[in-house]
This record gives structure tokens, sequence and C-alpha cells, in this order.
């Protein structure tokens, strides 16, 4: 049996603990200016929400899925976002009406589905049938919408 080398080999580095606080100190900085978006789960609504996490303000909801809400919360702090635009507000305007206008087709659909299970009218069977039909592609180009939001 070959017999290992006991003592490591590897050079420690000394670190210059200065430079070293100056760049943690620069990174913490940026961080604060961009802000930091966490995901909430709403019991009342039963649907997610993105927070600003300092301020704890409430930037998107409505959102039904976690996993879109992880999606569009990755996509928010990957981006360098400058605090005067989160405070206003203005860029979180369009992306809020196209979560409501999916989340609005979601609904309709399950309105849909409930009365073609329960009606017994032929006329009123087809007619909620292709309502139904129509409501699922605005559901599904409103989903493309909000899955490229950011």
């Amino acid at each position: 049996m070959i017999s290992l080398v006991s003592r490591s080999t590897h050079k420690k580095v000394k670190l210059n603990k200065r430079v070293i606080g100056k760049k943690l100190d620069k990174i913490a900085q940026n961080v604060a200016k961009r802000g930091v978006f966490v995901i909430s789960y709403d019991k009342s609504l039963e649907m997610y929400q993105i927070l600003e996490a300092i301020t704890k303000r409430v930037v998107l909801t409505y959102i039904p899925t976690k996993k879109l809400a992880n999606v569009l919360c990755v996509r928010l702090n990957s981006k360098k976002l400058h605090q005067q635009t989160i405070r206003d507000g203005g860029m979180f305007r369009k992306p809020q009406e196209l979560i409501n206008k999916y989340v609005d087709a979601k609904n309709e659909c399950m309105f849909y589905r409930h009365t073609m299970k329960t009606t017994k009218d032929a006329f009123k069977f087809e007619a909620t049938r292709h309502r139904l039909i129509e409501t699922v592609l605005r559901q599904k180009y409103a989903l493309s919408n909000v899955q490229n939001l950011f």
C-alpha cells in the first residue's frame, strides 16, 4: 500500500481584512439600493404575493402558483433596480394588470366548469362550453404574458 503525504501542501493565503471589509460593504450598499424581494403566501386569498423585504410593502399580489411567484421573484432580485423606481411603483402597474387578467380568466374557467356540471339545459351547456374554450385560450395567452415579465 502506498503511503500518502500527511501534511497539507496547500499554502494558506493571507487575507487583507480591510480590503475584504470594503468589498463586503460595497456589496451590502448595492443590495440596499436595489432592494430585496421575497415570496409570501396569503392564506385569506389562497394566493402568493411578492414583498419588498426591507419595508414589507406588497409589490405584486394575486399570483396563483408558487412556481410563478418564484420565477418573478428571482427576476426581480437579479435586476439592478433603483430605489426611486421601487418607491414610485410605476414599474409594477403593468405586471399587476397582466396577473389580474390571468387570475380573472382562471376564475371564469372555474365558474364555467361548475355551470357545465350543474346545468340540465342543453343550450346553456353548449353556450357555456364555447365560453369555456374561449376563456381557456385567453388564460393561456395571459399566462404566457405573465411568464415573460421583467
